[in-house]
């Protein structure tokens, strides 16, 4: 670019919208490599200067920088680890259920679990 921005702005009298400098700032945001996209974005307004044919492409720059910026602050400071104590529920009390055995007919209780109801009384189930 050393040559080619003044024969740029020799030609042109401003130098033109480069993409490859936009470009490359997003091909490394996508693949999160931070230090490289400023290094992009801080090029690519270097070689801008105050002479850009377009000046809004010269502002997604300084946006892009300020956005890599901001990622490599926040990766140096450490983050706040939570807590590793579990956190205590208080246990509700047990829910009782009545229950009707299909095989004899006789209505018992029981604890509401998770899962299926059993269909027979444990006497039942335990003669089978």
């Amino acid at each position: 670019m050393v040559s080619i921005r003044p024969a740029l702005f020799t030609k042109f009298g401003k130098v033109p919208f480069l993409e490859v400098y936009k470009q490359a700032a997003i091909r490394c945001q996508k693949s999160k490599d931070w230090q490289a996209m400023r290094h992009w974005t801080e090029r690519g307004i270097s070689v801008y200067g105050e002479h850009a044919a377009q000046p809004e492409q010269v502002e997604d720059l300084h946006k892009r920088l300020a956005y890599a910026m901001a990622k490599l602050e926040s990766a140096s400071t450490p983050r706040k680890r939570a807590s590793s104590k579990a956190l205590v529920v208080p246990a509700e009390p047990p829910v009782v259920e009545t229950l009707v055995c299909a095989t004899c007919g006789v209505a018992f209780d029981r604890v509401r679990t998770r899962g299926r109801k059993p269909r027979d009384c444990p006497t039942c189930r335990t003669a089978q």
